[in-house]
């Protein structure tokens, strides 16, 4: 037997280690080029026929294919009005989708627009914003013959079908009230000659002018208070929301400016309620701070329980998805719809918080 040396073995395995290497380039790239090919085949058929597969079923075709947009898709008001949606949806036979949820990267309602335009889907639910990129957006889905119904947030300036949301001076009028009942039970008990101060959290990453509407109607009710012997301060403050660690961060800042820590403090939306309700906890204000919410997430009605948020407004979310899915179908079926829909507020306060607290108890107890 011939003994190979060293020299040998090298030169022998090098030219297997080299058609190894080709095998497995091959194998990746046919892999994923087979990939590719099983997902274009797969989008283009939900976006054609509107076939989809539910988890255990088999392929179901819907009428029309529409998509919900929001920045804030996983909280938990975006999460009511899109089962609200949903559940309209399916009832005319209809499939929504909320847009984002199973991607692998975080984009912008911006990017998602755009997705959903060049998948050509029936109709899109969108949060809008008063940005031209956004109107331009709205224009090329219209253009492509795709309705818009904006919800909650509007762009007037585009060829949006309808707006879907709540009367902004109605909900202004609804926060002033409550700073003028707050008032007159602590007026009785303190007697600061500087007034009340209530700061007004706007959010700094929004274009539309609703915000500047409700901030009217709350000075208004303050205006046409029976009392006008109380002397009460409105402030307006940014709050960057473009992600919880940013509303976090700003409202942290002012609590740590302990010279212009408000009375009364008010919050246009889910996010920042729980922001400042945790901040009031953390920074021993509980007591002294009166939070004045947005929504009734189970967080924000515990809170109430507990007397450390005064009160939130609630908005109906289930009622604006119908009302968001309706117009697209009314839309869809006839060619136009109205201009506006305005979706019911109520107001949630110690009283009657126990009610909306009924249902999460009983889930518990399940």
């Amino acid at each position: 037997m011939r003994k190979i040396n060293n020299k040998e073995k090298y030169t022998s395995t090098k030219p297997k280690s080299r058609k190894a290497l080709v095998i497995s380039y091959i194998c990746a790239t046919t892999f994923m080029l087979v990939l590719t090919i099983g997902c274009l085949i797969y989008f283009n058929k939900l976006t054609t026929t509107n076939e989809i597969k539910l988890m255990g079923e088999k392929y179901k075709t819907y009428t029309h294919y529409y998509v919900m947009i929001t920045d804030d898709r996983k909280s938990s008001f975006w999460q009511s009005v899109y089962e609200g949606a949903k559940a309209e949806a399916l009832k005319e036979n209809s499939y929504i989708e909320m847009l984002g949820n199973n991607l692998s990267e975080e984009y912008s309602s911006e990017d998602l627009m755009q997705i959903a335009i060049d998948s050509g889907v029936d109709g899109i639910i969108l949060e809008a914003n008063e940005s031209s990129e956004m109107s331009a957006l709205i224009n090329k889905a219209n253009s492509a013959g795709i309705p818009v119904i904006t919800a909650l947030g509007d762009n007037k300036a585009s060829t949006r079908k309808s707006f879907v949301g709540v009367n902004s001076y109605n909900l202004g009028m609804a926060y002033g009230e409550q700073v003028c009942e707050i008032e007159d039970l602590t007026s009785n008990i303190t007697s600061d000659s500087a007034g009340t101060t209530v700061m007004v959290l706007m959010n700094a990453n929004a274009d539309d002018t609703s915000q500047n509407i409700i901030f009217t109607g709350i000075s208004d009710a303050i205006k046409n208070s029976a009392n006008k012997s109380h002397i009460i301060n409105l402030e307006a403050v940014a709050i960057g929301n473009d992600g919880a660690f940013a509303a976090e961060e700003s409202i942290r800042d002012i609590f740590m400016n302990q010279e212009n820590i408000p009375d009364i403090i008010i919050c246009m939306n889910e996010l920042n309620t729980t922001c400042v309700y945790q901040a009031v906890v953390d920074y021993n204000k509980v007591g002294k701070i009166n939070i004045i919410g947005y929504y009734d997430s189970e967080t924000i009605c515990r809170a109430i329980e507990r007397n450390v948020i005064y009160a939130t407004i609630s908005v109906n979310t289930k009622q604006l998805g119908m009302y968001c899915e309706s117009a697209l179908e009314e839309y869809k079926e006839t060619g136009h719809v109205s201009e506006y829909f305005s979706a019911d507020i109520s107001l949630i306060t110690s009283d009657n918080v126990s009610e909306y607290l009924g249902d999460a108890n009983e889930s518990h107890k399940e």
